[in-house]
């Protein structure tokens, strides 16, 4: 049964990784970063948690080398930073990770700021939204594999373990069954042997009963002999 229910758990795990890879997509939001609202691009991470997306996030930006770079309490700042396949100018990054309680979805929302009140978007930057676009995503949908990953190695240890318990169960089951058979064998012997001797039990008794006889009858005449 617990076999059985790992299984399941497995396949639900790939189905759900191909469904949430359909659903993993970015789109244009107005997004507050502490008392400013800024245009943004907003996707979500599947399979963890904000704290996860934060420092995985930070890393990411951090590759880039910001001049400066700050979080707190969900929002991550980071100043002056040049992202080639976006521009070769320098850009600030804004973003809010966030997380509803009991969810395993995480909201990355990301405002990128290149001077001006300008940011990147459809209309505002048209040349440089493709790679902010296809940079967010493509981050979204690694760390999501990433993760789908890790659960799956762990599933699939805890199938491994239920499969070596179920193996040696079979094992124990195996060597039991073989215990009954040979009691069997041996109850059949035993019982044999009782048949037998109930059958000498019964003959014993029958000649006990003919003897029974001829020593009434040898009383008998011995009295007769006496009364003579």
């Amino acid at each position: 049964m617990k076999m059985k229910k790992f299984f399941v758990i497995t396949a639900l795990l790939l189905m759900t990784m191909f469904v949430y890879a359909q659903r993993v997509d970015v789109v244009e939001v107005n997004e507050i970063y502490g008392k400013e609202t800024h245009p943004a691009l907003a996707t979500q991470v599947m399979f963890t948690d904000a704290k996860t997306v934060m420092k995985e996030f930070t890393s990411y930006i951090k590759n880039y080398k910001p001049e400066s770079l700050s979080s707190k309490k969900g929002m991550l700042f980071a100043d002056n930073v040049i992202i080639p396949e976006i521009s070769e100018n320098a850009i600030d990054v804004y973003a809010n990770i966030k997380q509803k309680k009991g969810s395993d979805v995480v909201d990355l929302v990301v405002s990128f700021s290149i001077g001006g009140n300008l940011h990147i978007t459809s209309t505002q930057a048209p040349t440089q939204y493709p790679a902010a676009y296809n940079m967010l995503k493509t981050f979204a949908n690694d760390l999501t594999n990433k993760n789908h990953n890790a659960m799956l190695k762990t599933a699939e240890k805890a199938l491994s373990k239920e499969e070596k318990k179920m193996a040696s169960y079979e094992k124990k089951d195996a060597k039991l069954q073989k215990s009954i058979d040979s009691y069997k064998k041996d109850i059949a012997k035993l019982e044999k042997k009782m048949s037998k001797a109930e059958s000498q039990k019964e003959d014993v008794n029958k000649k006990m009963d003919d003897q029974r006889v001829v020593v009434r009858e040898k009383k008998d005449v011995y009295k007769k002999i006496e009364n003579l």
